[in-house]
């Protein structure tokens, strides 16, 4: 079984907002969405917006590995001046370990990553509220300390609202709070390393809960909650599940991203994709509770 290794940075936080202001594949269901990527591309400079329309940079997920490894993470400053300093054949012992093939994009285009992102800082990232920030890093110390009280796989399942994880070969899971990509969870598979940014809602007061809302909206459907019928019997694959509802692919993919975005739905990982889904009881269970908790003002 893994080990759970939970860390935080801002610089973790840095490269998922711009990983999220470049990905356009959850916008429609997730909780920034397109509004928040209008609103940044007026917010930054022109000649800047333009530069980042129609970029992938696929690779920018595996920066959390030096995130990760890096002696200066505290801040972003420290983070980015590391990175720049950093010789190739640095990056490359850095990363050897877990990545069997490494592009030599990852360490040809180290310069430019690092313009981008001190970009992105000065022109929206530290503009970003410190209390988002603070409630990362909270809920970091929170995850900690439940790593010595919870089944490493239960816990994973907890953060990410469903992924249930059981991956031979894997050595070490590291579990980082992330915002803006809420409310999924970035996960990359590596050589006896699991990366896992799981998602944390900003609450403000007087205002639903984030995941209620998701969970209101995934029941308003009666082609999901058949779906959740279904899965009660017994784990059902992807195929079992569209031949059930006899939906084409795309329809059946959003249906189960919102299911699984509202904890409802467990997606049994091994190897590297998803295998079968199940029911969470316990969220149906837990929502009435939620529910009245809200009502009621506690």
């Amino acid at each position: 079984m893994y080990k759970i290794e939970i860390d935080y940075s801002p610089a973790y936080e840095l490269i998922t907002s711009l990983y999220t202001y470049l990905d356009s594949s959850n916008r429609q269901i997730s909780e920034l969405g397109t509004k928040w990527v209008k609103q940044v591309e007026k917010s930054i400079n022109a000649d800047f917006a333009n530069e980042l329309k129609d970029q992938k940079l696929e690779v920018l997920h595996r920066l959390s590995l030096l995130v990760w490894q890096c002696p200066h993470k505290e801040t972003i400053t420290g983070f980015l001046y590391w990175l720049e300093q950093l010789p190739s054949e640095k990056v490359y012992e850095l990363l050897v370990p877990w990545v069997q093939q490494i592009s030599k994009d990852m360490i040809q285009i180290q310069t430019y990553f690092v313009s981008l992102l001190r970009r992105w800082n000065e022109q929206y990232f530290c503009h970003l509220s410190e209390d988002i920030l603070e409630m990362l890093q909270k809920d970091a110390l929170k995850k900690k300390v439940l790593t010595s009280q919870i089944d490493p796989v239960d816990l994973v399942e907890q953060c990410t609202n469903g992924m249930h994880i059981m991956a031979e070969n894997v050595d070490t899971l590291l579990l980082v709070p992330q915002f803006h990509q809420s409310p999924f969870s970035v996960i990359d598979y590596f050589d006896g390393l699991i990366t896992c940014l799981y998602p944390v809602d900003q609450e403000l007061k007087g205002e639903p809960p984030k995941k209620l809302e998701r969970q209101m909206k995934s029941l308003a459907d009666e082609r999901r909650l058949k779906i959740l019928r279904y899965l009660q019997e017994k784990p059902r694959t992807f195929s079992e599940i569209q031949q059930f509802t006899g939906l084409a692919k795309g329809n059946v993919h959003y249906h189960i991203k919102l299911l699984r975005t509202a904890g409802f739905i467990r997606a049994h990982h091994n190897s590297k994709r998803v295998e079968k889904y199940s029911l969470r009881d316990e969220s149906l269970v837990q929502l009435q509770d939620v529910l009245f908790r809200y009502v009621k003002g506690d």
